[in-house]
C-alpha cells in the first residue's frame, strides 16, 4: 500500500511539473513573438550617475511618501534602481526635510537630487541646474493617509478639472457625477 501512494505521489508531482514547464514554455514563447526586433541600446552618459538619480527617487518616495526612517529604506528598498554593489560607490543619501529632496552625490562631485513635489509625487530634478522641473505641482487635497483609510478619494470632477477637460466616461456618467 505504501509503494503504490509513493507512486501515486510521484506521478502526480510530475505532471505537476511537466505542466507548470509547458505553461512557462508557451509564455516564453507568447513574450518572444511580442518582442520588438530593435538592439538594446542604453541611456547616453555616465551608468552611475543614472544609478544615484534612481536612488534618490526611490529614497525620496520612501522618506516623503512612504513614511520610512533613511537607514530602513537604504538597506531595504529600490534595489531595482540602484543595486546594492552600485550603492557602495555612490555617497550615503542626504535628506533635507526643510525642502523635502534627497541628495545623493557621487565620488566625482556630481549630485543627482530628487524632490517630493506634492501630487506629482517625487521626481529627480535634471542635471541642468533648475531647481524645479519644467511642470509645477498641482496642489491637492488627496493624502495617503486617507487613501489608506478609504475616504477622502479625490471626487471625479476634480480630476476633470485638473486635467483640463472632461473624462472619457460617457456622457450620461458625467451628468450623473454633477447631480
Amino acid at each position: 500500500m505504501k509503494v503504490l501512494l509513493l507512486g501515486v505521489l510521484f506521478l502526480a508531482v510530475g505532471t505537476m511539473t511537466a505542466t507548470s514547464r509547458t505553461q512557462l514554455d508557451e509564455l516564453i514563447s507568447r513574450a518572444k513573438s511580442l518582442e520588438l526586433d530593435t538592439p538594446y541600446v542604453p541611456p547616453p552618459g555616465d551608468p552611475l550617475v543614472h544609478h544615484a538619480a534612481g536612488y534618490a527617487k526611490v529614497m525620496c518616495s520612501a522618506v516623503f511618501m512612504t513614511g520610512l526612517e533613511p537607514d530602513f529604506a537604504a538597506e531595504n528598498v529600490g534595489f531595482f534602481a540602484a543595486p546594492y554593489e552600485i550603492r557602495a560607490k555612490l555617497g550615503k543619501p542626504v535628506i533635507d526635510r526643510i525642502n523635502q529632496a534627497v541628495h545623493v552625490t557621487l565620488h566625482n562631485g556630481v549630485t543627482r537630487t530628487a524632490k517630493y513635489l506634492g501630487s506629482q509625487g517625487c521626481r529627480f530634478l535634471p542635471l541642468c541646474g533648475h531647481a524645479s522641473p519644467a511642470v509645477a505641482a498641482q496642489p491637492s487635497s488627496w493624502s495617503l493617509s486617507q487613501h489608506r483609510s478609504g475616504i477622502g478619494q479625490l471626487p471625479r470632477k476634480a480630476l476633470d478639472d485638473r486635467a483640463g477637460h472632461r473624462s472619457a466616461l460617457p456622457h450620461h456618467a458625467n451628468d450623473i457625477e454633477r447631480q
